[in-house]
């Protein structure tokens, strides 16, 4: 019966169940008490599937946005459905974000997601994304301070050397944020960090070299990535976190947490009946 259905009733359905993440039975219930229509779950599904119809060449256009974009950035989130673990993958710029699902997030699956490789690109460290020259990275602050932090709060040389490196990285904010405000030029910038950038890579070093565990081996993979750490320093459009696709994959993050936990009770109540 989904197909008696018009266009606005589709899209009021997409826009529930895809934009605000309602589920199915949620998205029927509230058609029903708000404006007295009733829904099959099954035609639900079906005007996601006419809506998913229609949105073919919008998609494709940003596809083509983010791939052609200077700067991207990227980040996933994965779960378990029916046993298997899915990826949600996300490519955003500032004109458009992509999603896209696939059953695992290995580099050969990944790949083909981001098209050309043109522009930096905005990540974590993992080690997927080593098909894309450093050169054009920027790997993620946010991501090194937790690192840092989980550093500092330890006994010994490691929360000393996790303590230095927090110093330096509270600088590297400083300036950057000077430069956002308009108190420092981008060739101001680079002349400030460039002792900051000495400073905090000696530390790596010298921590990669002092064999600490749990330690040493995370500085090593952060100096495989020195390329990738100053990008934002001299690249318009560049920031130093990324910030952006954590934003722009939060909302289904937290649906899939709250998806899993309501299904964990469901099967709780259950087991107890």
């Amino acid at each position: 019966m989904g197909l008696s259905f018009g266009p606005r009733l589709v899209a009021v359905v997409a826009m529930l169940t895809g934009v605000y993440h309602l589920s199915r039975r949620a998205a029927q219930r509230l058609l029903r008490e708000l404006f007295g229509i009733e829904v099959s779950l099954g035609a639900v599904s079906t005007m996601e599937s006419r809506a998913s119809e229609a949105l073919v060449s919008a998609t494709a256009e940003a596809q083509r946005e983010v791939e052609c974009a200077d700067v991207k950035h990227t980040d996933a989130t994965s779960w378990l459905r029916a046993g298997i673990v899915m990826s949600l993958w996300t490519i955003a710029s500032t004109m458009a974000t992509v999603y896209r699902i696939v059953e695992n997030g290995r580099r050969e699956t990944i790949r083909s997601l981001y098209g050309a490789l043109k522009g930096i690109l905005v990540s974590d460290r993992a080690t997927v994304f080593d098909f894309w020259l450093m050169a054009f990275r920027q790997v993620c602050w946010a991501h090194l301070i937790r690192k840092f932090v989980s550093f500092s709060e330890r006994d010994g040389p490691a929360g000393a050397i996790g303590r230095e490196l927090l110093d330096c990285t509270a600088l590297v904010f400083e300036y950057w944020h000077g430069f956002k405000d308009g108190q420092l030029t981008r060739d101001e910038l680079a002349t400030w960090l460039r002792p900051v950038q000495l400073r905090l890579e000696a530390v790596l070093e010298r921590a990669a070299a002092a064999e600490i565990p749990r330690l040493s081996g995370s500085c090593v993979d952060i100096l495989a990535h020195r390329e990738a750490l100053w990008t934002f320093v001299t690249h318009v459009g560049v920031e130093p976190t990324n910030n952006h696709a954590e934003r722009e994959l939060r909302a289904f993050v937290l649906w899939l947490g709250a998806h899993s936990a309501a299904k964990a009770s469901a099967a709780s109540d259950s087991r107890s009946a």
